[in-house]
């Protein structure tokens, strides 16, 4: 049971991470210099 807890608690933390850096994601990539030839955003 308590490596159950574990992976769960994992998990979640895995799930905050990636939503908080998902959160920033757009201004990261807003300040990305694009090649000439990339499509419009």
């Amino acid at each position: 049971m308590l490596g159950l807890a574990g992976w769960f608690l994992f998990t979640c933390l895995a799930a905050i991470s990636g939503a908080v850096t998902a959160k920033t994601a757009a201004a990261f990539y807003a300040q990305l210099e694009k090649p000439r030839w990339a499509p419009p955003a």
